[in-house]
């Protein structure tokens, strides 16, 4: 996935549709920043078992 914003790329190459592992660069013709957060769940998704309960508040 690409953007363009002026003179701007981002680039996110993982973690797009997805929870965690996101792998995202932003450069320009001077500068590059990369964000590399974390690890991508769906590597591990034999391995780690999430659940969510949820209640509604109580008044």
């Amino acid at each position: 996935m690409e953007y363009k914003y002026g003179n701007t790329l981002i680039r996110i190459t993982q973690g797009y549709k997805e929870i965690g592992g996101n792998f995202i660069i932003i450069e320009n013709k001077d500068n590059t920043l990369v964000f590399d957060q974390g690890i991508r769940f769906s590597r591990f998704k034999n391995t780690i078992t999430l659940t969510f309960n949820h209640q509604a508040p109580q008044n």
